[in-house]
């Protein structure tokens, strides 16, 4: 995914865990914790217990009314035939359409991009993915539960604001709105500290023209609906956010935010794989076996530290990482890190498992200590590894890492 997307979906996935959250029982905080479990319960039938299903999305941004950019996006996995395909369609205000779309199961994946060569690539397997996943339930990861916990505990009354209808068959409809004079001032500061720091600040938010509003940055209104159907499966979302402030000739603009998200076709979505006839295409062959966890990668890995200061690279460190044990779906090793005199403070060691949720990819925490986890990615010759919480500046965050070898 692009910059621009990966800019819009944060900034869209904030704002409808927000809208979201703010959905709640008029008088009682269990109407917010039911619609908060009938979300948590959605992500896991999603992934567990369904044959199928399409979510499609729709984001779009104005100003004053005016559309300036809008992406729709239909992603389809069928759980039967172990397939899974994305449409993805943006148009923004200077002209510019962009149409992506991409199909994978265990023996291939395919993917086409209008803007770089208008051809369909595919990659094929030379035998079948036995890591495989379609779909994972975001409400599991460690950092939704972190924004739970802070919305929870600025939500407070915007609780307040919301009508809560039951139908006969146990399905339900949320809807509320709030707007500047309810929202309390904590939220209104992060929301416009965030919109000014890494959303105003962007290239990309530039490049759609926007106007660009620094001044007296507030939240205008926030207002949504939702429902849920008898299985207790929110089967739409609608929010809209609208930021409000001046530009530098103290012009006053509204920045809107559109979020639909709805849930259809359960246990009907069929994925074919696409007939391809008359296309351009380009056929690559994957020999699966380069990228199999083995004991291929039992040894030695090291990083070497490279900093750029008074005109001149400086190397003032290495890192190293000891594959010990590869068993199954797990990695064993330790990681230690040998730096200059002037840089020792940065000195740290500890061991890690790694539970490999594909041939190539893995999270771990390392074993002394829960507060200490990160990523780790393995390709031909190379170990991608980085953790978090390390006491580290990001200038000498380099994490590729070489096999170390004995000649």
């Amino acid at each position: 995914m692009n910059k621009k997307i990966i800019m819009i979906i944060s900034f869209c996935l904030g704002v409808t865990i927000f809208a979201v959250t703010v959905f709640a029982d008029i008088v009682s905080k269990t109407g917010y914790d039911q619609l908060k479990d009938s979300i948590k319960h959605t992500g896991a039938t999603l992934g567990e217990d369904l044959d199928s299903f399409t979510m499609e999305s729709e984001f779009l941004i104005k100003s004053n009314g005016k559309t300036f950019y809008s992406m729709n996006e239909a992603n389809k996995y069928d759980f039967v035939n172990d397939r899974t395909s994305r449409n993805i369609s943006e148009t923004s205000v200077n002209g510019t359409n962009i149409s992506r779309y991409a199909y994978g199961d265990r023996y291939k994946n395919i993917n086409y991009h209008n803007m770089i060569d208008d051809s369909y690539k595919i990659q094929e397997y030379t035998d079948k993915l036995e890591h495989f996943t379609l779909f994972n339930d975001p409400f599991q990861e460690e950092n939704f539960k972190d924004i739970e916990r802070i919305f929870d505990a600025l939500v407070g009354n915007l609780r307040n604001h919301v009508i809560v209808e039951e139908n006969t068959d146990g399905s339900k409809y949320f809807s509320g709105s709030v707007g500047d004079a309810q929202i309390p001032t904590l939220i209104n500061a992060v929301s416009s500290y965030f919109f000014k720091q890494f959303i105003i600040n962007d290239y990309e938010y530039s490049n759609l023209s926007l106007p660009i509003i620094t001044e007296d940055v507030f939240i205008q209104e926030i207002s949504g609906r939702a429902t849920t159907n008898s299985d207790g499966i929110v089967e739409s979302i609608f929010s809209t956010f609208v930021m409000s402030g001046k530009d530098s000739d103290d012009n006053i603009h509204d920045i809107t935010l559109e979020v639909i998200v709805k849930i259809v076709d359960i246990n009907s979505t069929i994925v074919e794989e696409p007939d391809l006839t008359g296309k351009k295409v380009t056929v690559v062959s994957t020999d699966r076996s380069q990228n199999q966890l083995d004991e291929r990668y039992k040894g030695e890995w090291k990083s070497e530290v490279v900093i750029d200061g008074n005109n001149h690279f400086e190397k003032i460190g290495e890192r190293f990482i000891e594959i010990t044990s590869v068993e199954d779906n797990y990695m064993y090793g330790k990681y230690y890190s040998i730096y200059n005199e002037d840089y020792i403070e940065h000195n740290r060691e500890f061991e890690f498992k790694a539970e490999m949720t594909s041939p190539r990819n893995g999270t771990f925490e390392a074993l002394d200590s829960s507060e200490i986890q990160g990523y780790i990615r393995v390709e031909r010759g190379q170990i991608y590894f980085s953790f978090k919480n390390a006491n580290e500046p990001e200038s000498l965050n380099y994490d590729r890492y070489q096999r170390v070898f004995d000649y």
